[in-house]
Protein backbone atom coordinates (compact mmCIF):
# COMPACT_ATOMS: atom_id res chain seq x y z
CA UNK A 1 0.00 0.00 0.00
CA UNK A 2 1.49 3.36 -1.07
CA UNK A 3 0.65 7.00 -0.40
CA UNK A 4 -2.32 6.92 -2.78
CA UNK A 5 -3.96 4.11 -0.82
CA UNK A 6 -3.88 1.61 -3.69
CA UNK A 7 -2.34 -1.85 -3.20
CA UNK A 8 0.65 -2.97 -5.26
CA UNK A 9 0.30 -5.44 -8.13
CA UNK A 10 2.98 -7.16 -10.20
CA UNK A 11 2.02 -7.91 -13.80
CA UNK A 12 4.18 -10.28 -15.86
CA UNK A 13 3.59 -9.74 -19.56
CA UNK A 14 4.44 -12.48 -22.06
CA UNK A 15 4.12 -12.91 -25.79
CA UNK A 16 0.43 -13.85 -25.53
CA UNK A 17 -0.32 -10.24 -24.61
CA UNK A 18 1.12 -9.00 -27.89
CA UNK A 19 -0.25 -11.85 -29.97
CA UNK A 20 -3.75 -11.05 -28.70
CA UNK A 21 -3.75 -7.96 -30.93
CA UNK A 22 -2.02 -9.59 -33.89
CA UNK A 23 1.70 -9.08 -33.30
CA UNK A 24 3.88 -11.90 -34.69
CA UNK A 25 4.52 -15.03 -32.65
CA UNK A 26 7.91 -16.57 -31.90
CA UNK A 27 7.42 -19.01 -34.77
CA UNK A 28 6.56 -16.18 -37.16
CA UNK A 29 9.69 -14.23 -36.16
CA UNK A 30 11.77 -17.39 -36.62
CA UNK A 31 10.44 -17.86 -40.14
CA UNK A 32 11.09 -14.21 -40.93
CA UNK A 33 14.74 -14.56 -39.97
CA UNK A 34 15.17 -17.79 -41.93
CA UNK A 35 13.44 -16.47 -45.04
CA UNK A 36 14.79 -12.92 -45.08
CA UNK A 37 18.42 -12.88 -44.03
CA UNK A 38 20.74 -13.59 -46.96
CA UNK A 39 22.57 -13.61 -49.36
CA UNK A 40 23.20 -17.28 -50.19
CA UNK A 41 26.37 -18.81 -48.78
CA UNK A 42 29.48 -18.60 -50.89
CA UNK A 43 29.86 -21.97 -52.60
CA UNK A 44 33.65 -21.62 -52.66
CA UNK A 45 33.71 -21.44 -48.84
CA UNK A 46 30.73 -23.58 -47.85
CA UNK A 47 30.45 -25.89 -50.84
CA UNK A 48 31.28 -28.93 -48.71
CA UNK A 49 27.93 -28.57 -46.88
CA UNK A 50 25.64 -31.10 -48.62
CA UNK A 51 22.62 -28.77 -48.44
CA UNK A 52 24.40 -26.13 -50.54
CA UNK A 53 24.48 -28.40 -53.60
CA UNK A 54 20.74 -29.10 -53.42
CA UNK A 55 19.53 -25.52 -52.98
CA UNK A 56 21.07 -22.09 -52.33
CA UNK A 57 20.99 -21.54 -48.56
CA UNK A 58 21.52 -18.33 -46.65
CA UNK A 59 23.58 -18.28 -43.47
CA UNK A 60 20.33 -18.02 -41.49
CA UNK A 61 18.86 -21.07 -43.23
CA UNK A 62 22.04 -23.07 -42.63
CA UNK A 63 21.94 -22.18 -38.93
CA UNK A 64 18.30 -23.22 -38.89
CA UNK A 65 19.20 -26.59 -40.42
CA UNK A 66 21.88 -27.18 -37.80
CA UNK A 67 19.38 -26.30 -35.06
CA UNK A 68 16.70 -28.59 -36.54
CA UNK A 69 19.09 -31.53 -36.67
CA UNK A 70 19.61 -31.30 -32.91
CA UNK A 71 16.52 -29.65 -31.34
CA UNK A 72 12.99 -30.94 -31.88
CA UNK A 73 11.43 -27.50 -32.26
CA UNK A 74 14.04 -24.76 -32.63
CA UNK A 75 13.07 -21.09 -32.79
CA UNK A 76 15.04 -17.89 -33.23
CA UNK A 77 16.16 -18.03 -29.57
CA UNK A 78 17.65 -21.48 -30.17
CA UNK A 79 19.31 -20.45 -33.42
CA UNK A 80 20.89 -17.33 -31.89
CA UNK A 81 22.07 -19.43 -28.96
CA UNK A 82 23.88 -21.72 -31.40
CA UNK A 83 25.43 -18.68 -33.07
CA UNK A 84 26.78 -17.56 -29.69
CA UNK A 85 28.21 -21.02 -29.11
CA UNK A 86 29.86 -20.71 -32.50
CA UNK A 87 31.36 -17.36 -31.50
CA UNK A 88 33.11 -18.96 -28.54
CA UNK A 89 34.41 -21.81 -30.66
CA UNK A 90 35.55 -19.71 -33.61
CA UNK A 91 37.41 -17.36 -31.28
CA UNK A 92 39.36 -20.18 -29.67
CA UNK A 93 39.35 -22.91 -32.30
CA UNK A 94 43.12 -23.24 -32.47
CA UNK A 95 43.43 -23.45 -28.66
CA UNK A 96 46.94 -22.03 -28.78
CA UNK A 97 47.89 -19.36 -26.25
CA UNK A 98 44.25 -18.92 -25.25
CA UNK A 99 43.61 -18.03 -21.62
CA UNK A 100 41.65 -20.62 -19.63
CA UNK A 101 39.04 -17.97 -18.80
CA UNK A 102 38.18 -17.70 -22.50
CA UNK A 103 37.80 -21.41 -23.20
CA UNK A 104 34.23 -22.76 -23.22
CA UNK A 105 33.96 -25.96 -21.22
CA UNK A 106 32.45 -28.00 -24.05
CA UNK A 107 35.70 -27.59 -25.97
CA UNK A 108 37.30 -30.24 -23.76
CA UNK A 109 34.93 -32.80 -25.29
CA UNK A 110 34.78 -31.52 -28.85
CA UNK A 111 38.40 -30.78 -29.76
CA UNK A 112 39.06 -34.28 -31.26
CA UNK A 113 35.99 -34.16 -33.48
CA UNK A 114 33.96 -30.94 -33.08
CA UNK A 115 30.38 -31.32 -34.26
CA UNK A 116 30.52 -28.08 -36.21
CA UNK A 117 34.21 -28.15 -36.95
CA UNK A 118 34.18 -27.69 -40.72
CA UNK A 119 31.36 -25.17 -40.71
CA UNK A 120 32.92 -23.09 -37.96
CA UNK A 121 36.33 -23.22 -39.57
CA UNK A 122 34.79 -21.21 -42.38
CA UNK A 123 32.34 -19.15 -40.32
CA UNK A 124 34.46 -16.31 -39.02
CA UNK A 125 33.51 -14.39 -35.88
CA UNK A 126 32.34 -11.56 -38.10
CA UNK A 127 29.93 -13.90 -39.90
CA UNK A 128 28.37 -15.09 -36.65
CA UNK A 129 28.26 -11.69 -35.01
CA UNK A 130 26.77 -10.07 -38.10
CA UNK A 131 24.14 -12.81 -38.18
CA UNK A 132 23.19 -12.14 -34.54
CA UNK A 133 23.09 -8.38 -35.09
CA UNK A 134 21.07 -8.48 -38.28
CA UNK A 135 18.65 -10.95 -36.67
CA UNK A 136 18.08 -8.61 -33.72
CA UNK A 137 17.63 -5.66 -36.06
CA UNK A 138 15.15 -7.58 -38.20
CA UNK A 139 13.14 -8.67 -35.15
CA UNK A 140 12.93 -5.06 -33.96
CA UNK A 141 11.80 -3.74 -37.33
CA UNK A 142 9.28 -6.54 -37.80
CA UNK A 143 7.68 -5.92 -34.40
CA UNK A 144 7.69 -2.15 -34.79
CA UNK A 145 6.03 -2.33 -38.18
CA UNK A 146 3.46 -4.80 -36.85
CA UNK A 147 2.49 -2.43 -34.01
CA UNK A 148 1.55 0.19 -36.61
CA UNK A 149 -1.04 -2.14 -38.12
CA UNK A 150 -2.98 -2.83 -34.91
CA UNK A 151 -6.61 -1.84 -35.28
CA UNK A 152 -7.66 1.08 -33.10
CA UNK A 153 -10.44 -0.94 -31.50
CA UNK A 154 -8.06 -3.72 -30.40
CA UNK A 155 -5.56 -1.23 -29.04
CA UNK A 156 -8.37 0.55 -27.20
CA UNK A 157 -9.33 -2.76 -25.60
CA UNK A 158 -5.80 -3.22 -24.28
CA UNK A 159 -5.77 0.36 -23.02
CA UNK A 160 -8.98 -0.37 -21.14
CA UNK A 161 -7.31 -3.31 -19.45
CA UNK A 162 -4.28 -1.22 -18.49
CA UNK A 163 -6.44 1.68 -17.28
CA UNK A 164 -8.54 -0.66 -15.17
CA UNK A 165 -5.45 -2.09 -13.50
CA UNK A 166 -3.94 1.36 -12.92
CA UNK A 167 -7.19 2.59 -11.42
CA UNK A 168 -7.16 -0.01 -8.67
CA UNK A 169 -3.45 -0.82 -8.19
CA UNK A 170 0.07 0.58 -8.21
CA UNK A 171 1.31 -1.58 -11.06
CA UNK A 172 4.75 -2.90 -11.91
CA UNK A 173 4.68 -4.21 -15.48
CA UNK A 174 7.50 -6.67 -16.10
CA UNK A 175 7.43 -7.49 -19.79
CA UNK A 176 9.37 -10.17 -21.63
CA UNK A 177 8.40 -8.64 -24.97
CA UNK A 178 10.63 -6.46 -27.13
CA UNK A 179 7.78 -4.47 -28.66
CA UNK A 180 6.49 -1.07 -27.52
CA UNK A 181 2.89 -2.15 -27.07
CA UNK A 182 2.83 -1.36 -23.34
CA UNK A 183 4.18 2.12 -23.99
CA UNK A 184 1.32 2.64 -26.43
CA UNK A 185 -1.16 1.76 -23.68
CA UNK A 186 0.31 3.65 -20.70
CA UNK A 187 0.37 7.45 -20.69
CA UNK A 188 3.09 7.92 -18.07
CA UNK A 189 5.50 5.43 -16.57
CA UNK A 190 8.85 5.05 -14.83
CA UNK A 191 11.61 2.84 -16.23
CA UNK A 192 14.71 4.43 -14.69
CA UNK A 193 15.57 6.59 -17.69
CA UNK A 194 15.78 10.36 -17.42
CA UNK A 195 13.70 12.53 -19.75
CA UNK A 196 16.16 12.51 -22.64
CA UNK A 197 16.45 8.70 -22.47
CA UNK A 198 20.24 8.85 -22.73
CA UNK A 199 20.95 8.32 -19.05
CA UNK A 200 19.73 5.46 -16.89
CA UNK A 201 19.34 6.52 -13.26
CA UNK A 202 18.66 3.58 -10.89
CA UNK A 203 17.46 6.01 -8.20
CA UNK A 204 14.47 6.93 -10.36
CA UNK A 205 13.53 3.28 -10.55
CA UNK A 206 14.00 2.54 -6.85
CA UNK A 207 12.52 5.67 -5.27
CA UNK A 208 9.34 6.16 -7.31
CA UNK A 209 6.29 4.71 -5.59
CA UNK A 210 2.98 5.58 -7.21
CA UNK A 211 3.70 5.73 -10.96
CA UNK A 212 3.33 2.63 -13.13
CA UNK A 213 6.65 0.90 -13.80
CA UNK A 214 7.55 -0.67 -17.14
CA UNK A 215 10.46 -3.10 -16.91
CA UNK A 216 11.67 -4.48 -20.24
CA UNK A 217 13.37 -7.52 -18.74
CA UNK A 218 14.79 -8.70 -22.07
CA UNK A 219 15.23 -5.40 -23.91
CA UNK A 220 13.18 -3.22 -26.19
CA UNK A 221 12.96 -2.03 -29.78
CA UNK A 222 13.49 1.45 -28.32
CA UNK A 223 16.85 0.61 -26.75
CA UNK A 224 20.05 1.66 -28.49
CA UNK A 225 23.77 2.19 -28.04
CA UNK A 226 25.56 5.44 -28.78
CA UNK A 227 28.59 4.21 -30.67
CA UNK A 228 31.38 6.65 -29.85
CA UNK A 229 34.25 4.20 -29.78
CA UNK A 230 34.42 0.87 -31.58
CA UNK A 231 36.02 -0.78 -28.54
CA UNK A 232 33.89 0.77 -25.82
CA UNK A 233 30.61 -0.67 -24.60
CA UNK A 234 28.37 2.32 -24.00
CA UNK A 235 25.38 2.48 -21.72
CA UNK A 236 22.12 1.29 -23.24
CA UNK A 237 19.86 4.27 -23.97
CA UNK A 238 16.13 4.51 -24.61
CA UNK A 239 14.69 6.41 -27.58
CA UNK A 240 11.21 7.98 -27.79
CA UNK A 241 10.44 5.66 -30.72
CA UNK A 242 11.98 2.58 -32.27
CA UNK A 243 13.27 4.53 -35.30
CA UNK A 244 15.88 6.52 -33.26
CA UNK A 245 14.92 9.64 -35.26
CA UNK A 246 17.31 12.54 -34.71
CA UNK A 247 19.79 10.53 -32.62
CA UNK A 248 23.29 10.54 -34.06
CA UNK A 249 25.39 7.35 -34.02
CA UNK A 250 22.57 5.25 -32.57
CA UNK A 251 22.90 1.52 -33.15
CA UNK A 252 20.94 -1.51 -32.09
CA UNK A 253 23.85 -3.80 -32.81
CA UNK A 254 25.91 -5.54 -30.18
CA UNK A 255 29.28 -3.83 -29.78
CA UNK A 256 31.47 -6.93 -29.68
CA UNK A 257 30.76 -10.12 -27.69
CA UNK A 258 31.41 -10.29 -23.96
CA UNK A 259 32.82 -13.38 -22.25
CA UNK A 260 30.98 -15.21 -19.50
CA UNK A 261 32.67 -16.73 -16.46
CA UNK A 262 32.37 -20.10 -18.20
CA UNK A 263 34.39 -18.84 -21.16
CA UNK A 264 31.42 -18.81 -23.51
CA UNK A 265 30.58 -15.79 -25.64
CA UNK A 266 27.71 -13.52 -24.62
CA UNK A 267 26.01 -11.00 -26.88
CA UNK A 268 24.47 -8.54 -24.44
CA UNK A 269 22.79 -5.76 -26.32
CA UNK A 270 19.56 -3.87 -26.74
CA UNK A 271 17.59 -7.12 -26.86
CA UNK A 272 18.37 -10.20 -24.77
CA UNK A 273 18.10 -13.34 -26.90
CA UNK A 274 19.26 -16.93 -26.78
CA UNK A 275 19.09 -19.51 -24.00
CA UNK A 276 21.49 -17.96 -21.49
CA UNK A 277 19.37 -15.12 -20.17
CA UNK A 278 20.40 -15.63 -16.55
CA UNK A 279 23.95 -14.54 -17.47
CA UNK A 280 22.79 -11.62 -19.58
CA UNK A 281 20.14 -10.06 -17.35
CA UNK A 282 22.78 -9.08 -14.81
CA UNK A 283 24.12 -6.37 -17.15
CA UNK A 284 22.72 -2.84 -16.70
CA UNK A 285 19.99 -1.76 -17.03
CA UNK A 286 18.62 -5.31 -17.01
CA UNK A 287 20.07 -6.11 -13.60
CA UNK A 288 18.17 -3.19 -12.08
CA UNK A 289 14.98 -4.33 -13.79
CA UNK A 290 15.47 -7.79 -12.27
CA UNK A 291 16.02 -6.31 -8.81
CA UNK A 292 12.89 -4.17 -9.13
CA UNK A 293 10.84 -7.18 -10.22
CA UNK A 294 12.08 -9.33 -7.35
CA UNK A 295 11.39 -6.50 -4.90
CA UNK A 296 7.85 -6.15 -6.24
CA UNK A 297 7.16 -9.88 -6.04
CA UNK A 298 8.48 -10.19 -2.51
CA UNK A 299 6.62 -7.13 -1.16
CA UNK A 300 3.18 -7.70 -2.63
CA UNK A 301 1.07 -10.89 -2.62
CA UNK A 302 -0.74 -9.87 -5.82
CA UNK A 303 0.33 -11.27 -9.18
CA UNK A 304 -1.22 -11.11 -12.63
CA UNK A 305 0.33 -13.12 -15.49
CA UNK A 306 -0.73 -12.10 -19.01
CA UNK A 307 0.13 -14.52 -21.80
CA UNK A 308 3.38 -15.87 -20.35
CA UNK A 309 4.10 -19.45 -21.39
CA UNK A 310 6.63 -20.31 -18.69
CA UNK A 311 9.70 -20.88 -20.86
CA UNK A 312 12.07 -18.69 -18.80
CA UNK A 313 13.13 -20.89 -15.92
CA UNK A 314 14.64 -18.13 -13.79
CA UNK A 315 11.31 -16.28 -13.85
CA UNK A 316 9.40 -19.43 -12.93
CA UNK A 317 11.66 -19.74 -9.91
CA UNK A 318 10.82 -16.18 -8.82
CA UNK A 319 7.09 -16.92 -9.09
CA UNK A 320 7.43 -20.09 -7.05
CA UNK A 321 9.45 -18.24 -4.41
CA UNK A 322 6.79 -15.55 -4.24
CA UNK A 323 4.19 -18.21 -3.49
CA UNK A 324 6.36 -19.62 -0.72
CA UNK A 325 6.98 -16.22 0.90
CA UNK A 326 3.39 -14.96 0.88
CA UNK A 327 1.76 -18.31 1.66
CA UNK A 328 -1.97 -18.04 2.24
CA UNK A 329 -1.92 -14.30 1.55
CA UNK A 330 -1.24 -14.90 -2.15
CA UNK A 331 -3.77 -13.69 -4.70
CA UNK A 332 -2.93 -14.40 -8.33
CA UNK A 333 -4.47 -14.69 -11.78
CA UNK A 334 -3.03 -16.42 -14.85
CA UNK A 335 -4.40 -15.70 -18.31
CA UNK A 336 -3.13 -18.30 -20.75
CA UNK A 337 -4.04 -19.69 -24.15
CA UNK A 338 -4.73 -23.41 -23.98
CA UNK A 339 -6.65 -25.26 -26.69
CA UNK A 340 -8.29 -28.53 -25.75
CA UNK A 341 -7.62 -30.17 -29.13
CA UNK A 342 -3.91 -29.32 -29.08
CA UNK A 343 -1.25 -31.48 -27.39
CA UNK A 344 -0.58 -30.00 -23.96
CA UNK A 345 2.89 -28.65 -24.56
CA UNK A 346 2.12 -26.63 -21.43
CA UNK A 347 2.86 -29.80 -19.45
CA UNK A 348 6.58 -29.18 -19.87
CA UNK A 349 6.56 -25.85 -18.05
CA UNK A 350 3.35 -25.85 -16.04
CA UNK A 351 4.83 -27.66 -13.00
CA UNK A 352 7.43 -24.92 -12.57
CA UNK A 353 4.84 -22.14 -12.57
CA UNK A 354 1.68 -23.67 -11.24
CA UNK A 355 2.85 -26.24 -8.71
CA UNK A 356 3.24 -23.60 -6.03
CA UNK A 357 -0.29 -22.32 -6.70
CA UNK A 358 -2.12 -25.62 -6.99
CA UNK A 359 -2.99 -27.61 -3.88
CA UNK A 360 -3.48 -30.80 -5.86
CA UNK A 361 -0.50 -32.92 -6.94
CA UNK A 362 0.39 -33.40 -10.58
CA UNK A 363 0.08 -31.10 -13.53
CA UNK A 364 -2.37 -33.23 -15.54
CA UNK A 365 -5.22 -32.63 -13.16
CA UNK A 366 -4.52 -28.92 -13.20
CA UNK A 367 -4.55 -28.71 -17.00
CA UNK A 368 -7.77 -30.71 -17.20
CA UNK A 369 -9.31 -28.23 -14.81
CA UNK A 370 -8.24 -25.41 -17.11
CA UNK A 371 -9.82 -27.18 -20.10
CA UNK A 372 -13.12 -27.59 -18.29
CA UNK A 373 -13.04 -23.95 -17.25
CA UNK A 374 -12.42 -22.86 -20.83
CA UNK A 375 -15.29 -24.96 -22.14
CA UNK A 376 -17.61 -23.60 -19.46
CA UNK A 377 -16.58 -20.02 -20.17
CA UNK A 378 -15.60 -19.33 -16.57
CA UNK A 379 -12.30 -19.17 -14.70
CA UNK A 380 -10.89 -22.10 -12.81
CA UNK A 381 -10.43 -21.17 -9.17
CA UNK A 382 -7.99 -23.10 -7.02
CA UNK A 383 -9.67 -24.82 -4.09
CA UNK A 384 -8.05 -22.35 -1.73
CA UNK A 385 -9.38 -19.48 -3.93
CA UNK A 386 -5.92 -17.99 -4.19
CA UNK A 387 -5.29 -18.54 -7.89
CA UNK A 388 -7.61 -17.88 -10.84
CA UNK A 389 -6.74 -19.27 -14.27
CA UNK A 390 -8.37 -18.06 -17.49
CA UNK A 391 -7.44 -20.29 -20.42
CA UNK A 392 -9.14 -18.34 -23.21
CA UNK A 393 -6.30 -15.91 -23.88
CA UNK A 394 -6.33 -12.16 -23.22
CA UNK A 395 -10.02 -11.14 -23.00
CA UNK A 396 -10.44 -8.03 -25.13
CA UNK A 397 -14.22 -7.84 -24.75
CA UNK A 398 -16.84 -8.37 -22.09
CA UNK A 399 -16.47 -8.10 -18.33
CA UNK A 400 -13.93 -10.87 -17.83
CA UNK A 401 -11.24 -8.45 -16.71
CA UNK A 402 -13.51 -6.91 -14.10
CA UNK A 403 -13.79 -10.39 -12.60
CA UNK A 404 -10.00 -10.68 -12.54
CA UNK A 405 -9.60 -7.29 -10.85
CA UNK A 406 -12.19 -8.19 -8.22
CA UNK A 407 -10.32 -11.44 -7.55
CA UNK A 408 -6.98 -9.65 -7.14
CA UNK A 409 -8.41 -6.94 -4.89
CA UNK A 410 -9.53 -9.53 -2.33
CA UNK A 411 -5.97 -10.22 -1.18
Amino acid sequence: MNNNGKPNLTVIVGSGFSQSVGLPSTDALTNTIRDTLGPPLDDSRYGWVPWIHKEPLTFAQAMGRFASSYYSRPNFETILHLAEAGLAYSATRYWIQVRDQAKPAYGAFTIPNPQWADFLQEAQQTDLLDFINTSVDLIAKTLAEAVKTIEDARLASLRRIIDLLSKHFNVTFATLNYDELLERCVDEWVDGYEDDGRHFNPNLLMRATDSPFILHLHGSVRFYFLRTNEHTREQICRAPTWTFDGIQNATRWVIGPATAQSGEALTVGTMITGLRKTDKVLHPPYGYFQYKLQDALMKSPRLLVLGYGGSDLYLNGLITEMRRIHGDNIRSAFIVQHEIDTPATNAEYAPAIFSGFNDRPGVEGFLRAIDIASAAGSPYIEPSSKCAVFSCGIPLTGNAFDTIVDHLREA
